[in-house]
């Protein structure tokens, strides 16, 4: 409890009690941590953290996962980190979160004093295994729409989240600022309402790389399959081609046990993939070849030496 020169903290479920208690407030008097984890305290009081991360102006990671700190705690959480700007991984995953809980992360947007973001600089955010639902869920992608560096998150296991819940991620997605990359939903029933909505939600987006969801109970027909493909090469016109997503590169676990074999779909993220490379170019080469695709007869090299900034009405 003397040193004052700690980076990374770990404290797991095995310091228990008064001792885990105890070692908290040992260590308040540190002024240097800039990584903590406390994992897996289901009787843990999240107010013991307010005088240790007042005093930690340096925190750049927080991860909370399994203490069941429930909305209570979120709200106490969020005005302990009202001063901690610098902040880029927040992770709660299992602390039995719900709607209140995300309105109160939703406050991440402003400060009381309406300086901004109050976490400007979160790249990653883990609300994994909680109780979030459709409405929890908008005011969170309402918040989130504001974040010019959040690049991951997580919100699977929130089985209480519908395709309505998933179709207000809208407002993340189709953000100017959206920067996200990864969006996680494994262990959650998605189902082709639940497709239709992330393809919706991910047309014209340009950042999101990987969808990620467990295939064995996503609950996705032929149909679901097929919002995804339409997303990646909308075939009805070469204008249409040209404004598919050209950016997400993986959908489920693996292309060969998510997507159905045979399915066009597999060959549109591989050529997403491959063709959008420091090696092979960028995704306006990705939409010249699915053009060229479904259009054999096209001479699009005319339309190729302007970038395809227009194209022929077919």
């Amino acid at each position: 409890g003397r040193s004052t020169s700690l980076l990374n903290l770990c404290i797991s479920g095995e310091e228990r009690g008064r001792d885990r208690d105890a070692l908290m407030r040992g260590v308040n008097s540190n002024k240097s941590v800039e990584v903590f984890e406390l994992y897996n305290h289901f009787d843990f009081d999240v107010s013991l953290l307010d005088n240790f991360i007042a005093n930690n102006p340096k925190l750049e990671s927080l991860t909370l996962d399994g203490n069941n700190i429930g909305d209570d705690g979120v709200v106490t959480l969020m005005k302990s980190l009202a001063n901690h700007p610098q902040l880029n991984n927040l992770s709660l995953g299992s602390n039995n979160i719900g709607r209140v809980g995300c309105v109160a992360l939703s406050s991440m947007q402003n400060c009381a004093s309406g300086c901004g973001w109050v976490v400007p600089c979160l790249v990653q955010l883990d609300l994994s295994y909680n109780r979030i639902d459709d409405t929890g869920l908008e005011a969170l992608a309402s918040s989130l729409a504001g974040s010019t560096t959040l690049k991951r998150l997580d919100i699977s296991s929130n089985t209480l989240i519908t395709s309505s819940g998933l179709r207000s991620l809208s407002a993340l997605l189709h953000s100017e600022n959206c920067r996200l990359e990864d969006l996680h939903l494994e262990s959650m029933p998605i189902g082709d309402d639940g497709t239709d909505a992330l393809a919706a939600g991910l047309a014209g987006n340009m950042s999101v790389k990987r969808l990620m969801f467990s295939s064995d109970v996503a609950g996705i027909t032929e149909s679901g399959w097929s919002s995804f493909s339409r997303l990646l090469c909308d075939t009805s016109s070469i204008n249409s081609i040209h404004k598919s997503n050209h950016t997400l590169k993986q959908i489920g676990e693996t292309v060969l046990t998510a997507v159905p074999r045979d399915h066009d779909l597999r060959y549109y993220l591989k050529l997403n993939k491959t063709t959008t490379t420091k090696l092979y170019g960028t995704a306006q080469r990705t939409a010249q070849i699915k053009i060229l695709m479904h259009h054999l007869d096209l001479d699009i090299e005319p339309f190729c030496v302007y970038k395809l900034k227009f194209l022929p009405l077919l």
